[in-house]
């Protein structure tokens, strides 16, 4: 599915929720729409909506967006294996949510990450969480000033083929 200059769409999924439609798409593209404040808006997706399919993203060019999802979307890309995201006000990948215990992000696929050109993203997550991506081969990370890209000393670290931070 590809979204191209919609300069006025806030939400791509606010409240309307079409059965299983979305947990099939494999492919989303978002380029050039002005106004997108998220992908899905933290308080619509009530457990109902999910993209389990989901295999690649690519945000581009979408300025007043915050963040990409909420964490009830995030935990469920288990077969993620490209996110790409260029030129956007993203301050974070994954925004906040009520939640009883610490997040786990788990993105057993992902081998591809790419964040070019978002100059007020400071973080996947603002908060305590956890985080794998096993498969990892290379993170890309170009003109995100406020970005700190690290790894804590955990046994399991994926085998970067590339890793690039300008």
């Amino acid at each position: 599915m590809t979204l191209l200059q919609l300069d006025n769409l806030q939400f791509i999924w606010h409240n309307q929720l079409y059965g299983d439609f979305f947990s099939k798409l494999k492919e989303v593209r978002v380029k050039f729409c002005e106004k997108l404040m998220t992908i899905v808006a933290s308080n619509s997706t009530q457990g109902l909506l999910t993209f389990h399919s989901l295999e690649s993203l690519h945000v581009e060019n979408c300025w007043n967006m915050k963040s990409l999802f909420p964490v009830s979307i995030a935990t469920g890309l288990l077969q993620l294996k490209e996110l790409k995201m260029f030129s956007c006000g993203l301050e974070k990948i994954v925004a906040k949510e009520e939640a009883d215990k610490t997040p786990r992000f788990l993105f057993p696929q992902l081998t591809f990450l790419q964040l070019d050109n978002l100059p007020q993203l400071k973080h996947f997550y603002l908060g305590l969480h956890t985080i794998e991506w096993p498969r990892l081969k290379q993170l890309l990370v170009d003109n995100c000033g406020k970005t700190k890209v690290y790894a804590s000393d955990g046994e399991s670290k994926p085998a970067l083929n590339s890793f690039k931070k300008v």
